[in-house]
């Protein structure tokens, strides 16, 4: 299990000196929700090679959901089809979901999906993908984990990042920085 987090750690890594690196995206339609009533944010979960646009490729979500004050929240996902590229016949899947945020707090949404064999590296790998949301003035909580097997914690403001901004996180496997 380690050597499956090393490679996919090392392939996040390598990827910033190339745009042939894949990632399980899981993108909320924003990050920071403001105002003083419940409101719904889409959630897309896909695997692609985003620097290129495609091609989109195949998972299966295993586990997923959110945490907020502590409390997990289900996540209820719809599957779609899309072409693996453009033009293609071959369709793969990706999925949606709407979630009403009703409490201020942070929710951080996890998506855990299968393994997938990466014939490059000789390996089984699962990319599991954590992304966070600030709901209502409530930043109280970003900065801890929520018990993923594999997680980064942010150590500063992890949303309203805008390009050129930087970010700091710890990285926790089972549980240990």
């Amino acid at each position: 299990m380690r050597k499956a987090l090393l490679a996919s750690t090392l392939a996040v890594l390598a990827s910033f000196g190339s745009a042939q690196a894949h990632f399980r995206l899981l993108k909320p339609s924003t990050d920071i929700v403001e105002g003083s009533n419940a409101k719904r944010i889409e959630l897309e979960a896909r695997f692609t090679h985003p620097m290129e646009g495609g091609p989109n490729m195949p998972f299966k979500i295993v586990k997923s959901g959110a945490v907020v004050n502590g409390r997990k929240v289900p996540l209820h996902w719809v599957k779609h089809e899309i072409p693996a590229m453009p033009g293609s016949s071959k369709m793969v899947p990706y999925y949606t979901a709407s979630v009403k945020l009703r409490m201020p707090g942070v929710y951080q949404f996890y998506l855990i999906p299968d393994y997938y064999f990466e014939p490059a590296e000789e390996k089984f790998i699962r990319q599991i993908t954590k992304v966070e949301v600030e709901a209502y003035g409530m930043e109280d909580g970003c900065n801890k984990p929520i018990g993923l097997q594999a997680e980064i914690v942010p150590l500063t403001r992890p949303f309203g990042l805008w390009e050129g901004n930087v970010f700091v996180g710890r990285v926790y496997f089972n549980g240990k920085p």
